[in-house]
């Protein structure tokens, strides 16, 4: 039975706290996704220079085999992977990376995700489908990292009125609470029969101010039929549990904060 997350207001926030938004698509391992002639493809069915993303980097990609005998010190042996390939926009805030067993988009400057990353994410996967035709769908992910620090925030006890209570931990002890400078958890949450979320969050000192970083990485890691509209639809689907998921850790209180 899926989680009962509380439905969520997609509405942009106008302090939003995001830093990053990463959605990736695992496939399995397709060594012609290194080759030029596939990298120039896709890139060109995003625009190309004139497109969204006309900065084109390769990344070369090594592997190295440590090996130990008796009596001997261990050797490194190198060889060389299929590189990844790097597109991004001309301010560098947003990023696509074409590589043999994944596509990714990463983005520093995300406003929504039906205005915008959803369309960027469904143009790059009709792109993949096209002239990388992978098989195997391993794994589709989509993470949020949000860092709250617009409301100027001094001690972890502060944040008692924004942050769910079940979440605080220790800074609620009402005997180590008032010490407590900095904490971290990390949660593995069952969403739905095969989706998850490894969430991280707690405190982040910053100067005088403690921020708050809240990590949400859903994912469904199953291995599928690689369906460019079904890969879609499922992102669609990660995307909304990342926003409920979020609502369901902070308070009216924040949410009104950061409007």
């Amino acid at each position: 039975m899926p989680l009962a997350l509380p439905d969520a207001d997609p509405t942009r926030l106008s302090k939003s706290p995001l830093e990053v938004v990463v959605a990736q698509i695992r496939y399995e391992h397709a060594a012609h996704a290194g080759e030029g002639r596939v990298a120039v493809a896709v890139h060109e069915s995003l625009g190309g220079a004139e497109g969204l993303y006309p900065n084109v980097e390769q990344i070369a990609g090594q592997t190295f085999n440590v090996t130990f005998g008796p009596g001997q010190v261990s050797q490194a042996e190198q060889g060389a992977l299929p590189p990844t390939w790097r597109f991004s926009s001309k301010d560098g805030a947003w990023t696509v990376s074409l590589a043999p067993e994944f596509v990714a988009l990463e983005t520093t400057r995300y406003t929504t995700w039906a205005d915008d990353f959803r369309t960027r994410l469904r143009a790059i996967v009709d792109a993949v489908a096209e002239h990388v035709r992978p098989v195997l769908n391993s794994r589709i992910g989509v993470r949020y990292i949000d860092r709250i620090a617009e409301i100027g925030l001094a001690t972890p006890a502060d944040w008692e009125p924004y942050v769910s209570a079940e979440l605080l931990g220790a800074a609620r002890h009402p005997v180590l609470g008032p010490g407590v400078r900095q904490a971290q958890q990390q949660l593995l949450v069952e969403i739905d029969e095969d989706i998850a979320c490894a969430l991280r969050h707690g405190f982040v000192p910053e100067g005088e101010r403690v921020d708050y970083l809240m990590d949400f990485d859903v994912f469904r890691q199953a291995g599928r039929p690689f369906d460019a509209d079904e890969v879609k639809r499922t992102a669609d689907t990660l995307n909304n549990y990342s926003l409920r998921l979020f609502h369901a850790c902070v308070t009216p209180a924040l949410l009104e904060a950061l409007r």
